[in-house]
């Protein structure tokens, strides 16, 4: 690994929680690197995936099939983890991972994950504000899904995502992340282009512009 990669990789991780010298160089030697372009599958249901991801660019969606159908459950960018809730226990995956845009990403197998942790007290702290990580994001999700009325459920996803990218998201993913028709969905959108006050437009939200 290049010692770019090794810095990048080196730097975000240590923002997260101090890591110790050691623990930095068995990171810095066994994180890979890999590029997957846009519309590429990472990892299709049912398979085992035995790497957990950082981004370093582009998007991903996670998804669910159901009827035919596909169901977007999640969607990550630059700075973030990511992998399968099966990577744990080594188990199939119930989603499935796919590639919005091109994203190139640095990625630990299990087994040095697995190492890392049982090796290094400091990046098991690291792991363990992961796991509050996740388990927030997760109660967010549970809670957007809840939320009655499109529009209602528009501007509170609006209002959490790192800026621009819910503008990256494909319409049809969107909605179906959303639970709305594409049709509702550019409604709202178009109510949103054209502006107003809070109180008159339930999607104004500080900052945001609608993607064309």
């Amino acid at each position: 690994m290049s010692d770019d990669k090794r810095l990048f990789s080196r730097h975000y991780l240590n923002s997260l929680h101090p890591l110790d010298k050691a623990t930095r160089e068995f990171i810095g030697d066994k994180l890979q690197s890999e590029t997957y372009e846009k519309g590429s599958l990472i990892c299709e249901p049912g398979d085992i995936l035995d790497r957990i991801f950082l981004i370093k660019r582009g998007l991903v969606r996670g998804f669910y099939r159901l009827n035919g159908a596909e169901i977007t459950s999640w969607m990550s960018c630059e700075d973030e983890f990511f992998s399968t809730g099966g990577f744990f226990k080594r188990a199939p995956a119930n989603e499935g991972i796919d590639a919005l845009e091109t994203a190139q990403v640095e990625f630990l197998r299990f087994e040095d994950f697995q190492e890392a942790i049982s090796r290094f007290p400091d990046f098991l702290m690291l792991f363990n504000k992961m796991i509050m990580e996740y388990y927030a994001a997760a109660e967010i999700r549970a809670l957007l899904s809840r939320i009655p009325g499109a529009a209602a459920r528009f501007r509170f996803m609006v209002s959490l995502h790192p800026p621009g990218l819910v503008e990256r998201m494909p319409n049809k993913y969107l909605a179906s992340y959303l639970n709305m028709r594409p049709e509702t969905l550019s409604r709202l959108i178009k109510s949103a282009e054209k502006g107003g006050d809070s109180s008159s437009n339930p999607l104004a939200v500080d900052g945001w512009r609608p993607w064309k």
